[in-house]
């Protein structure tokens, strides 16, 4: 016959589940690491009144639990706040991005909000209208066409500049303005 022998005492334990709470302590921790978590705790209680027990019951309750899982809180905060890997369609969602403090951060710096405003500007929607023309396309693959290309080596061909620099010469010119005898 076995019979476990009770501790004596109070039992240990409230019983009461305070994991989605030291959950919070541990995101607030990982979020602003200048805290101590006895401090993060405060925050959290001083967001609601309707505990059922006093901030320091409460308070020491947490501080209990939090020293026997204090490791894997805050492995578990780490791997919720890491980058969601992209989903089987290769798409982002805005709730990945959004999620992300330094994005949000980034999200309102003057640096992007500049950025934004150039890119929406009536300046930057002309030159995409522009290069949407079919004027300016049809130039664009003029200029690549083979022929235009062959006539632009031409015109830099050395023999060619020799003729042009010739045809510009003081002597040519003479030769053209001196008058020619009628026969």
């Amino acid at each position: 016959m076995t019979s476990e022998k009770r501790s004596r005492g109070r039992p240990r334990g409230s019983g009461k589940n305070d994991a989605p709470y030291l959950t919070q302590v541990a995101e607030l921790l990982l979020r602003d690491q200048s805290l101590k978590p006895t401090t993060a705790m405060k925050h959290i209680i001083a967001g609601r009144k309707d505990w059922g027990a006093s901030d320091e019951t409460l308070l020491r309750r947490w501080q209990v639990k939090w020293k026997q899982s204090s490791q894997s809180l805050m492995i578990a905060a780490r791997e919720r706040a890491q980058p969601r890997p992209a989903t089987s369609t290769g798409r982002i969602s805005v709730w990945d991005i959004a999620v992300t403090p330094a994005l949000q951060a980034y999200a309102n710096s003057p640096m992007l909000k500049a950025m934004r405003d150039y890119a929406n500007s009536p300046a930057v929607k002309a030159m995409q209208d522009c290069a949407n023309n079919p004027a300016v396309k049809a130039m664009q693959d003029c200029a690549n066409n083979p022929a235009v290309k062959a006539m632009q080596d031409c015109a830099n061909n050395p023999a060619v500049k020799a003729m042009q620099d010739y045809a510009n010469s003081p002597a040519v010119k003479a030769m053209q303005d001196y008058p020619t005898a009628r026969r």
